[in-house]
């Protein structure tokens, strides 16, 4: 019972993080944190490391959120990584972007200034 009343707690906390942020807790986390555990579990689930589960750092990111990322129209991020200018990875039908892949993208791009080209 404690358990449940725990989980209860943590996902009224979850929820009050995401509106905070903007809504930028991505479905995975949210999953992460919402899916119900079996008794004895909690032990294990509070040694888990911010890695495996975090609610700060984006590193999947939806073809809209990798198009204000990297300030481009959807339509155009989405002809740049069927041309292969912009990497990505498939998660059934839809297309998903590493977030630390378009930062080097970003910083291997860059033009003009004291960069050289």
């Amino acid at each position: 019972m404690k358990a449940n009343v725990d989980m209860k707690k943590q996902k009224e906390s979850f929820f009050s993080a995401d509106k905070a942020a903007g809504g930028v807790i991505s479905a995975a986390d949210r999953h992460c944190l919402t899916r119900s555990r079996p008794m004895g579990q909690e032990s294990v689930i509070s040694d888990l490391s911010e890695s495996e589960c975090s609610l700060t750092t984006r590193e999947v990111l939806t073809s809209e959120e990798a198009a204000s990322f990297l300030r481009i129209s959807v339509g155009a991020l989405r002809n740049m990584a069927s041309n292969g200018q912009v990497p990505y990875h498939k998660l059934g039908r839809r297309n998903r972007y590493l977030l630390a892949e378009l930062r080097q993208l970003l910083l291997t791009k860059k033009r003009g200034g004291c960069y050289g080209n």
